[in-house]
């Protein structure tokens, strides 16, 4: 068996439909939802939330690959709850 396909056993796959719909509920967070998530994990130093969510409304995906990994999870919990 290919190291890869080793790898991939035990763990679950991520279907296209899985992705495409993640990625279309991104783009369907409103603002305040997303400010209570930011709100949640927000630390001192951070953004202010609102300026977040205009970034995000600037370019969805490239501010979810850019944002640090707590942010980016807070807002991946939105993608989760609805997908169930």
């Amino acid at each position: 068996m290919k190291p890869a396909n080793r790898a991939r056993q035990g763990r679950q796959q991520m279907t296209f439909e899985k992705f495409h719909n993640a990625l279309r509920i991104l783009l369907n967070i409103d603002g305040d939802e997303f400010i209570a998530a930011i709100e949640a994990v927000r630390v001192e130093g951070d953004n202010d939330p609102q300026d977040e969510w205009d970034r995000f409304n600037g370019n969805p995906y490239r501010w979810f690959i850019r944002s640090p990994s707590r942010i980016a999870r807070a807002i991946w919990q939105i993608i989760e709850e609805r997908n169930q």
